[in-house]
């Protein structure tokens, strides 16, 4: 009797390649997304956290504050009226330790003495604790120059600088306003901005 030689096996077929297309290629670790790559180390991950924890509130105390410095109208030298200042804290944080100070850079007296330098006077009552949103307080150049009398200079260039700090933080932050005085032909002396 004949040996049965029985089914062949199937062959696999093969798919037909289009000559036209490549194969598709596996991306490469360069080609990943970049927040992949930081997940893939977690070192730089959190030192990315610790950064952004801490660089975001001290970037918001530090740029967030905001004082006004404005001087109140003209004075007139000749009937002794006080030469006034207003603090404004326009920002939306209130304030610590506020310290304001007068820098006087050049003084003319009507009697001809020139002061030059610049020198720093603060009277220790001008300082505040604490000033809120929207609050405001007064300081006079009277305090500052005790000696001499501000309702007798001709021209003046000064600044008033600001010292205060933000709460929950330890450092000292300051805003500064140069001033000069002039006199007009009115015989009142005005003060603008440098």
């Amino acid at each position: 009797m004949p040996v049965s030689r029985g089914r062949r096996p199937k062959k696999p077929r093969q798919q037909k390649t289009n000559p036209n297309t490549h194969p598709q290629a596996q991306p490469t670790a360069d080609q990943r997304s970049f927040l992949k790559r930081i997940l893939d180390h977690p070192i730089i991950l959190i030192v990315g956290l610790i950064a952004a924890t801490i660089g975001i509130p001290s970037g918001i105390v530090t740029l967030l504050p905001n004082v006004s410095i404005e001087p109140f109208g003209p004075f007139d030298p000749s009937a002794s009226s006080p030469t006034l200042f207003n603090i404004v804290n326009s920002g939306p944080l209130p304030l610590l330790e506020i310290g304001p100070m007068v820098e006087v850079c050049e003084l003319q007296y009507e009697r001809g003495v020139r002061l030059h330098g610049c020198g720093r006077f603060a009277p220790k009552f001008w300082r505040k604790d604490y000033l809120a949103h929207g609050d405001s307080y007064t300081i006079s150049l009277q305090d500052a120059f005790r000696t001499h009398q501000p309702s007798s200079f001709k021209t003046a260039d000064i600044a008033i600088v600001v010292n205060f700090r933000v709460p929950f933080t330890w450092w000292d932050q300051y805003r500064q306003a140069g001033f000069f005085a002039k006199e007009e032909g009115d015989g009142k002396l005005y003060w603008f901005r440098k």
